[in-house]
């Protein structure tokens, strides 16, 4: 399973659960290896060439900006998918972010909807057909510390990998 993602919707409506990695479909670009900074795609199936059918998925990763402030929050990366990205959704708000390419396509920059506390980041993904479908991002971001009433040095914060693996990351889960 992915640490950072779950599938909160599938076509029909059901979700799945917890994402699962997977082994790469020979058309797509190349996981990067387990263990190192980077991503990997995720789908319903741990396996590239395995069927999985077609309309909308969502993938879901939550994160918390408390004690950062969330005008300063900023999220970019890189995305890829089998077949296609139809939304971004942050906090339940539509970014309209789109994209098709099982390679990095157009760079994505993120810099509103964010609140303080816990955030939810939404991909939804588009198999356009029975066959092979996964979602892959790679993001990192920033913020700034929120301010404190003593002096204090502004603090800025990185993010790194997939997932945001960062923002003072706690896997936020929902109660199954």
């Amino acid at each position: 399973t992915d640490p950072h993602y779950d599938i909160t919707s599938t076509p029909g409506g059901g979700a799945f659960g917890d994402a699962l990695v997977q082994s790469n479909h020979p058309a797509w670009l190349a996981n990067d290896s387990v263990g190192s900074p980077g991503s990997s795609f995720i789908s319903v199936t741990d396996t590239g060439t395995n069927s999985i059918a077609g309309g909308d998925y969502i993938a879901e990763t939550m994160f918390n900006l408390t004690g950062f402030d969330p005008d300063t929050a900023v999220i970019n990366g890189l995305v890829a998918t089998d077949n296609s990205i139809q939304d971004v959704i942050v906090n339940g708000n539509s970014l309209g972010i789109t994209g098709s390419g099982f390679a990095y396509y157009d760079p994505i920059s993120i810099d509103t909807g964010f609140v303080d506390g816990i955030n939810t980041l939404e991909f939804v993904f588009n198999n356009a057909g029975a066959g092979p479908g996964g979602f892959r991002a790679n993001l990192s971001g920033s913020a700034v510390a929120a301010a404190v009433p003593e002096p204090a040095s502004v603090a800025v914060w990185s993010l790194i990998g997939l997932g945001l693996a960062g923002f003072g990351y706690t896997r936020v889960r929902r109660k199954k």
